[in-house]
């Protein structure tokens, strides 16, 4: 199985990133997401079904993402559903931990894949794809969480909330 791992360091206490990340109407925000997540109005939970819009390096698309697990305040594992997704066994999850200030938090997001078993499939992944799909991740990922880190360093006073008013931070 493989695993792709990024990291990022985002200046709000663990409680305030948590609440803006179990949100499915703020992940247009800081993901690479076209459109805004509709039809739950609460926090993500188990068994959840998402539809997002994305946008990839040259093209638009839906996917849908089962949420399978929700670790209050620590993560959250989604499981994508696309036919290439689901011949992978793709699944992310996404972890904050507090960092040792307790005015920031870790983020990261891994994604893990199965290509096979075989030593020739393992040995092509280690070498050729796990770099290849580092580096994408790394790319989209961390321009995701740059937005993320974004959204609490703007010089402003507000969040957006799930009614879509503004909340004081």
């Amino acid at each position: 199985m493989g695993v792709c791992r990024v990291q990022a360091l985002i200046p709000a206490p663990l409680s305030q990133v948590w609440e803006f990340l179990i949100r499915p109407e703020h992940m247009h925000l800081w993901g690479p997401l076209t459109r805004p997540v509709t039809g739950i109005d609460r926090p993500l939970q188990v068994g959840d079904r998402v539809t997002q819009w994305r946008k990839d390096f040259f093209r638009r698309y839906s996917q849908v993402v089962l949420i399978e697990e929700v670790v209050p305040a620590r993560s959250l594992h989604l499981r994508d559903l696309s036919k290439t997704a689901l011949k992978l066994d793709a699944t992310a999850t996404i972890s904050i931990e507090p960092a040792k200030d307790r005015e920031a938090t870790w983020i990261e997001e891994a994604i893990f894949y199965s290509l096979g078993s075989s030593r020739a499939v393992q040995w092509l992944d280690h070498w050729l794809v796990k770099p290849l799909v580092q580096r994408i991740a790394a790319y989209k990922t961390g321009k995701a969480f740059r937005h993320l880190q974004a959204i609490f360093t703007e010089p402003r006073t507000t969040l957006p909330s799930p009614t879509g008013q503004k909340q004081h931070k």
